[in-house]
């Protein structure tokens, strides 16, 4: 069961880190968000017609049901500290994707929490 839970919350968070990804992307492309609503509707309209937009949109949708269907089976104290590997494909995608600068102690991090996703997983086979 946890080979499932792992493959399927796997699945859950590449797709998320896609939806994440295209949603920057867009993010970057129409500027920064003012919350007026001489300056919101224009924004709104430029968001509605973005494709990214829409990408990252069905992405989380996605991820949602996967998420919903892993909670089905496996236990939470489980699944959730699984959900920690986004940060880790999601640093890389935002290194590699989007070219952003990543400090070591941001990439130590990373790698602490990978750390922590492995004590979660081995911990699933012990009683």
């Amino acid at each position: 069961m946890i080979m499932k839970t792992v493959l399927v919350v796997l699945a859950a968070v590449i797709v998320v880190v896609i939806g994440d990804i295209a949603l920057s992307k867009a993010m970057r492309a129409l500027g920064e968000i003012h919350l007026s609503w001489t300056t919101l509707r224009p924004w709104i309209a430029a968001a509605w017609r973005s494709p990214l937009i829409w990408v990252g949109v069905a992405a989380n949708v996605v991820f949602f049901f996967l998420w919903a269907s892993t909670l089905s089976w496996a236990d939470l104290s489980v699944a959730m500290p699984l959900t920690a590997m986004s940060y880790i494909i999601a640093t890389v995608a935002a290194r590699l994707v989007l070219a952003e600068a990543v400090s070591p102690l941001r990439w130590f991090g990373t790698l602490l929490i990978a750390a922590g996703v492995v004590c979660v997983s081995w911990s699933a086979h012990k009683p």
